[in-house]
């Protein structure tokens, strides 16, 4: 019955046309369905079966002139349309300090996200990024993050639409303005959930955060763990988004 449906009885053609059905039917539902990337596979496996070359300054090289990225770019851009929802968070370390400057982490994984987000103007939704639970784990290694992203115009659109923010990370001097940067370019975050540890820099940069004049001013939510913070820089914080907060 489905044979007499169809233009030929080749059975070449016919397997051709199967897999040109299965294909759309892939993408179609990928394009429906498809609405959060999830990165969490454990370091040892997480881009281990791609040639990666490495910078002096310990950073994945040219990674947006790779095949694989750019395939991977034009499907989140192009056939992703509704996944503008990412989770980075790692589940296992099992490489020394030594054998991490050379292995793909997600750190890395991170860097070629806010690459495409720059290139491609992408609007994102919601990104939770950070060491979640593996509190062990080195992540925001600064070095291995784009260099200039927030005076990119590209990037400022895409980040720009971002609603949720999730960040798991302790401030060290070399990460704290990258990670204050982060947060200040979403002028749209509806939802923070900072998690920055428990340390004096941690403070200082609450400090700072309230006091700065970009500081999102229509948070409707503002979910703070495993984090130190002085009151009145809190109260100053939930301030600035008195009349949004819920």
């Amino acid at each position: 019955m489905i044979c007499d449906g169809l233009s030929t009885r080749d059975l070449a053609l016919l397997m051709g046309t199967y897999r040109d059905a299965y294909w759309l039917t892939i993408h179609r539902f990928a394009q429906e369905y498809v609405h959060q990337l999830v990165i969490m596979t454990r370091k040892p496996y997480l881009g281990s079966s791609v040639n990666w070359e490495w910078s002096m300054a310990k950073h994945v090289k040219k990674a947006m002139d790779m095949a694989v990225i750019k395939r991977f770019r034009d499907g989140l851009v192009l056939r992703l349309v509704n996944c503008r929802s990412f989770i980075i968070s790692p589940v296992g370390n099992a490489h020394t300090e030594e054998e991490q400057d050379r292995q793909f982490n997600l750190d890395d994984a991170a860097c070629i996200l806010l690459d495409i987000i720059a290139d491609a103007s992408l609007p994102i939704k919601i990104l939770w990024y950070g060491a979640e639970l593996n509190y062990t784990s080195d992540i925001m290694n600064i070095y291995r993050l784009p260099k200039a992203l927030f005076s990119n115009p590209g990037f400022r659109a895409g980040w720009s639409a971002l609603k949720n923010l999730h960040l798991e990370h302790e401030p060290t001097p070399s990460n704290s303005s990258f990670l204050m940067a982060v947060i200040l370019h979403a002028p749209n975050t509806r939802k923070l959930y900072p998690s920055l540890g428990l340390k004096d820099l941690a403070v200082e940069f609450f400090s700072q955060l309230s006091r700065s004049s970009n500081l999102p001013s229509n948070l409707e939510r503002v979910t703070l763990s495993f984090t130190a913070i002085k009151a009145d820089d809190l109260i100053t914080i939930l301030y600035q988004s008195r009349h949004s907060l819920r």
